[in-house]
């Protein structure tokens, strides 16, 4: 067993450091360490069929993996076909893997590493046993030949939020919604509650990310306060387009392995534009000054597909005008209001 360890170990390493690597995405890093094989903790090592090899569960943001690493002793090509393989968890459930490669070939003498995924993140829920198998064969034994192996979920340790919630580390979002509270100068200089339209963008190592946020509430401005553009009557109807356009810091928390919650806060320009309503160009008037934005939401990621990943949320957010004029009147103040989020994650 030891020099099967050695070799196991041997092959890992080269074929890393050979970039050695069969598929077509990155090799998945992190191992699912709350998950544990019972004799060689989260790497199986085993031998077959002329084949020697080390099975590692792993994960990323976006799935659950088995990783295969292969040694082929033999003097013939091995192939594998990895959507033969099964994952089966102690409870009698199945899993068809995700393939990343219809076939896997290791020729004579050489290593090779490939990969499947887990369908679902959430398949990890509950579960205290795992067998995976990939049957292969060469051309003179077309059958009876596997990697095999068994793992365990250590029972002191509990299911890792990283293992069941499906995350998506790069997260865009388009957002509607409408204007609740205006304070200070900020409410009056606008008329009626004004829409809500949000775009932002956020990245993330786990918890902690940051944030690019563009918030805009288009609306009516209060005429009896905010004065006309130059060469344009008194009373004219007038549009208010005010907003920010902030970055800083993200924190989120794992409600479920599907539900996420999101803190946002950070500094920012705040902008305030009036001109003639139902005109896009001619005479205006902005203002330009320091803005706070402080947000918190909570969003469903739907199960992934090829294409990435797509969520619904809600976000209450809080822009702070710190020191504005528009047309001679204080334009500072708090706005607060609600979006709702439509979500794209890789």
């Amino acid at each position: 067993m030891r020099s099967i360890n050695f070799l196991a170990t041997i092959i890992f390493i080269a074929v890393i450091s050979t970039g050695c690597i069969t598929g077509r995405m990155q090799l998945p890093s992190e191992e699912i360490d709350e998950w544990s094989s019972p004799e060689s903790g989260p790497n199986q090592l085993g031998e077959t069929c002329g084949l020697v090899y080390q099975v590692s569960l792993r994960r990323s943001a976006a799935a659950d993996y088995v990783v295969f690493f292969s040694r082929n002793t033999t003097k013939e090509t091995v192939f594998f076909k990895p959507k033969d393989g099964k994952l089966e968890f102690g409870d009698g459930k199945e899993r068809t893997p995700n393939v990343y490669a219809q076939e896997i070939t290791i020729p004579a003498g050489q290593k090779g590493v490939f990969f499947v995924s887990f369908p679902e993140k959430s398949d990890f829920i509950g579960q205290t046993g795992l067998t995976v198998e990939i049957p292969f064969h060469t051309q003179s034994k077309m059958e009876g030949c596997a990697i095999s192996a068994h793992f365990n979920k250590d029972p002191k340790k509990p299911e890792g939020e990283a293992t069941i919630s499906d995350r998506s580390d790069f997260l865009f979002d388009l957002s509607l919604g409408s204007n609740l509270l205006k304070t200070g100068g900020a409410s009056k200089i606008t008329s009626g509650k004004p829409l809500a339209v949000g775009l932002s963008v956020a990245a993330y190592s786990k918890h902690d990310g940051f944030f690019f946020d563009f918030t805009i509430e288009p609306g009516k401005a209060n005429t009896s306060v905010v004065a006309p553009p130059a060469g344009v009557a008194a009373g004219t109807a007038l549009e208010l387009d005010s907003g920010i356009i902030a970055m800083g810091y993200s924190y989120r928390t794992y409600l479920s392995h599907r539900w996420t919650m999101n803190f946002d806060f950070g500094p920012g320009v705040f902008i305030s534009n009036v001109n003639v309503a139902g005109q896009s160009s001619g005479n205006s008037v902005q203002a330009v000054s320091f803005g706070l934005e402080q947000r918190v939401g909570a969003y469903y990621l739907f199960p992934r597909s090829v294409a990435g990943q797509f969520g619904l949320g809600l976000t209450l957010y809080n822009l702070i005008n710190t020191a504005g004029k528009l047309s001679g009147a204080s334009s500072s103040g708090d706005s607060a209001g609600f979006l709702v989020n439509i979500k794209f994650g890789l």
